[in-house]
């Protein structure tokens, strides 16, 4: 274990990958970003997986509604760095999808640029957008066992990166950093059954994983747990009039494809606030098709609300 989570190590290890030999593969560019060709033997990628899946504290499984067509890597909430921009999503730090065979890794930058340079990876399409952070990278995958090899040291600079015990690669910024550093902190927590009680809270691409019914529940909670004069900042992606070009109603179908949620139109997410007893206050538009939209609590019967969502949560246990 020890051997897997020196950041030193990967980071000076980086520069010196080899040069990946022959042309980069052709890969359809969206919001699923597949490799096309020049897979070589899938037999090489399941082994790969097979073994990264027995690391130390990683939990591998199909991905996230049962195909055995993806699988997705984590890192155990015991072990995993309180960093969340790390990861793809959640503790999340790759997947590996065998249909179309195509590997997604989270790299520290440093490395993600020596991935490009040297030819074994190209930027994930959503980075462009901030869905996902810039450092995911779609890693070619293994044509022979050379290749298995340095994916394998690609897999393992994405999981030691992902773990907490770590040397901090930055350093770190006195003055209103470090009293940021002072007044905040990390905690585990499940969004569908409590929140911390916070004066604003900040929902970044997490609404459009989840239908309606669940979207309202999350909502629900920070309105229930908030405090006086409280917000809650949603920051997702638009959908636009029906036909208008874009990448929003691709994402729409990936998202109805993978998870249970789907991608909405601003009216859609002012409904959403409505039902949670939340009032929208503005929206501003920060990068097309990208919106941050702010909402506050309706401060009139704030209590009869309060008991009443009490009510409604006993009543589902």
């Amino acid at each position: 274990m020890n051997s897997l989570r020196k950041p030193k190590d990967f980071l000076s290890d980086a520069p010196n990958l080899p040069i990946r030999t022959g042309k980069r593969p052709i890969t359809i560019r969206g919001p699923l970003h597949v490799q096309c060709n020049n897979h070589g033997d899938d037999r090489l990628l399941r082994q790969l997986v097979q073994e990264v899946a027995n690391w130390p504290g990683i939990e591998a499984r199909p991905f996230p509604v049962g195909s055995a067509d993806l699988v997705s890597f984590r890192v155990g909430e015991d072990l995993a760095t309180n960093d969340v921009s790390i990861f793809i999503t959640g503790r999340e730090f790759g997947r590996v999808l065998f249909g179309a065979p195509t590997i997604y890794l989270s790299l520290p930058l440093s490395c993600a640029h020596w991935t490009i340079v040297r030819g074994w990876a190209e930027p994930h399409f959503c980075c462009s957008f901030g869905l996902v952070p810039p450092g995911v990278m779609v890693i070619y995958t293994p044509r022979d066992v050379q290749e298995a090899t340095v994916c394998r040291s690609l897999f393992r600079m994405s999981y030691t990166y992902a773990l907490r015990e770590r040397i901090d690669v930055l350093p770190s910024k006195e003055g209103s950093g470090a009293n940021l550093k002072n007044s905040a902190h990390g905690g585990a927590g499940d969004f569908f059954t409590n929140a911390p009680e916070a004066d604003i809270y900040l929902l970044k691409n997490v609404l459009h994983d989840w239908n309606d019914e669940e979207a309202v529940r999350i909502l629900k909670r920070c309105r229930h747990a908030m405090r006086p004069g409280g917000r809650v900042i949603v920051i997702e992606m638009l959908l636009g009039e029906l036909g208008e070009p874009g990448i929003a109603p691709l994402m729409d179908l990936n998202m109805m494809v993978l998870l249970t949620g789907r991608e909405r139109t601003l009216a859609e997410y002012c409904g959403l606030l409505k039902d949670a007893g939340l009032r929208f206050s503005k929206s501003t538009p920060i990068r097309s098709p990208i919106a941050v939209i702010e909402a506050r609590r309706r401060d009139r019967n704030h209590r009869r609300f309060r008991r009443k969502t009490r009510s409604a949560d006993l009543s589902e246990q």
